[in-house]
Protein backbone atom coordinates (compact mmCIF):
# COMPACT_ATOMS: atom_id res chain seq x y z
CA UNK A 1 0.00 0.00 0.00
CA UNK A 2 1.51 3.32 -1.03
CA UNK A 3 1.61 6.15 1.51
CA UNK A 4 -0.43 8.51 -0.66
CA UNK A 5 -3.41 6.17 -0.64
CA UNK A 6 -3.80 6.27 3.14
CA UNK A 7 -5.79 9.50 3.27
CA UNK A 8 -8.72 8.80 5.64
CA UNK A 9 -8.56 8.83 9.43
CA UNK A 10 -10.92 6.16 10.79
CA UNK A 11 -11.96 4.95 14.22
CA UNK A 12 -12.83 1.37 15.07
CA UNK A 13 -15.64 1.19 17.63
CA UNK A 14 -17.02 -1.73 19.65
CA UNK A 15 -20.48 -1.99 21.17
CA UNK A 16 -20.49 -2.07 24.96
CA UNK A 17 -23.29 -2.58 27.45
CA UNK A 18 -23.50 -0.95 30.87
CA UNK A 19 -26.01 -1.12 33.71
CA UNK A 20 -28.69 1.58 33.51
CA UNK A 21 -29.52 1.37 37.23
CA UNK A 22 -33.01 -0.02 36.63
CA UNK A 23 -32.14 -3.64 35.85
CA UNK A 24 -31.52 -3.10 32.14
CA UNK A 25 -28.52 -2.25 30.02
CA UNK A 26 -27.59 0.75 27.92
CA UNK A 27 -25.76 -0.02 24.68
CA UNK A 28 -23.11 2.41 23.48
CA UNK A 29 -20.12 2.41 21.14
CA UNK A 30 -16.61 2.79 22.58
CA UNK A 31 -13.47 3.60 20.63
CA UNK A 32 -11.02 0.72 20.08
CA UNK A 33 -8.42 2.47 17.91
CA UNK A 34 -7.98 5.41 15.57
CA UNK A 35 -5.76 4.78 12.52
CA UNK A 36 -5.07 6.00 8.98
CA UNK A 37 -6.69 3.98 6.20
CA UNK A 38 -7.41 3.88 2.51
CA UNK A 39 -10.99 3.53 1.28
CA UNK A 40 -12.06 2.28 -2.13
CA UNK A 41 -15.82 2.82 -2.54
CA UNK A 42 -18.14 0.64 -4.63
CA UNK A 43 -20.51 2.86 -6.56
CA UNK A 44 -23.98 2.12 -7.88
CA UNK A 45 -25.39 0.35 -4.84
CA UNK A 46 -28.88 1.30 -3.72
CA UNK A 47 -31.59 -0.43 -1.72
CA UNK A 48 -35.29 -0.02 -1.24
CA UNK A 49 -36.29 0.77 2.35
CA UNK A 50 -39.89 1.57 3.35
CA UNK A 51 -40.91 1.85 -0.29
CA UNK A 52 -38.30 4.43 -1.27
CA UNK A 53 -34.89 4.26 -2.86
CA UNK A 54 -32.03 4.74 -0.41
CA UNK A 55 -28.34 5.15 -1.18
CA UNK A 56 -25.83 3.00 0.71
CA UNK A 57 -22.07 3.33 1.11
CA UNK A 58 -20.08 0.19 0.43
CA UNK A 59 -16.42 -0.33 -0.20
CA UNK A 60 -13.10 -1.72 0.94
CA UNK A 61 -11.15 -0.24 3.84
CA UNK A 62 -7.45 -1.12 4.10
CA UNK A 63 -5.31 -0.38 7.15
CA UNK A 64 -1.76 -1.22 8.06
CA UNK A 65 -1.31 -3.91 10.67
CA UNK A 66 -0.71 -2.70 14.22
CA UNK A 67 -0.52 -4.40 17.61
CA UNK A 68 -4.31 -4.34 18.17
CA UNK A 69 -5.47 -5.09 14.63
CA UNK A 70 -6.07 -8.77 15.34
CA UNK A 71 -8.67 -7.80 17.98
CA UNK A 72 -10.92 -6.05 15.42
CA UNK A 73 -13.90 -8.25 14.49
CA UNK A 74 -16.96 -8.07 12.21
CA UNK A 75 -19.00 -7.10 15.30
CA UNK A 76 -17.14 -3.76 15.40
CA UNK A 77 -17.83 -0.74 13.17
CA UNK A 78 -15.83 1.95 11.39
CA UNK A 79 -16.41 5.70 11.74
CA UNK A 80 -14.66 8.09 9.35
CA UNK A 81 -12.99 10.85 11.41
CA UNK A 82 -11.48 12.86 8.54
CA UNK A 83 -11.35 12.79 4.78
CA UNK A 84 -14.08 12.91 2.17
CA UNK A 85 -16.38 10.57 4.14
CA UNK A 86 -15.96 12.23 7.58
CA UNK A 87 -18.89 11.45 9.88
CA UNK A 88 -20.00 8.33 7.94
CA UNK A 89 -20.31 5.01 9.73
CA UNK A 90 -19.68 1.60 8.15
CA UNK A 91 -20.58 -1.88 9.32
CA UNK A 92 -17.74 -4.39 8.95
CA UNK A 93 -18.87 -7.34 6.80
CA UNK A 94 -15.63 -9.29 6.67
CA UNK A 95 -11.96 -9.04 7.57
CA UNK A 96 -9.32 -10.34 5.20
CA UNK A 97 -5.81 -10.35 6.71
CA UNK A 98 -2.92 -10.09 4.26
Amino acid sequence: MRGGKIDNRIRFERQSGSDDGFGGTVQSWVSVAEVWASFRPEFGREKVAAGRLESTLRGTVAVRRWSGSSAVTAADRIVFVSGHYAGKTLQIRSIIPT
